[in-house]
């Protein structure tokens, strides 16, 4: 049997998207408790959050739809889009501003609140419609998804 296909050697989706989540929360940590405005974080954070939205709602996310889920899937792709318009106000607002640090943390609660549904109902949601080559393959796309967003 092949070496990377063998069970238990590869991650699942909910491996790596629980890894980006935690990532995310270190990144916006950094920010919060140090009260201090820091662009170069702040872009970290962007970029991630960019990248990982995109593959839940190209990978992972029409899967759950199709299992006939559509509601969780909507309310997530919702809090996808209320992050995105944050994150250009933030883009937009100086780190010199006194906006800055209060719409980071509103940012940083939004996705603490997603994730906790995510990694709840979604997660579950998904481990009933789909089987673990799935959850295997959604990963190596989405993890060919990060790679090639990083080279670009």
């Amino acid at each position: 049997m092949d070496k990377e296909k063998a069970p238990g050697n590869s991650e699942t989706i909910y491996d790596l998207l629980k890894k980006d989540h935690k990532e995310a929360k270190s990144l916006f940590k950094q920010i919060l408790d140090e009260g201090k405005p820091s662009e170069k974080v702040f872009n970290q954070i962007a970029n991630a959050l960019k990248i990982h939205m995109k593959g839940e709602e190209e990978y992972l996310y029409p899967s759950v739809k199709k299992g006939g889920k559509a509601e969780i899937v909507n309310e997530a792709v919702v809090e996808h889009n209320s992050a995105k318009i944050l994150i250009n106000e933030i883009y937009g607002t100086g780190t010199t501003n006194e906006w800055w640090l209060p719409k980071v943390k509103v940012l940083s609660e939004m996705i603490d609140h997603h994730v906790e549904e995510e990694e709840g109902e979604l997660f579950k949601e998904a481990k009933r419609v789909l089987d673990r080559n799935q959850e295997i393959e959604i990963a190596r796309t989405f993890v060919k998804l990060k790679k090639s967003s990083e080279n670009a």
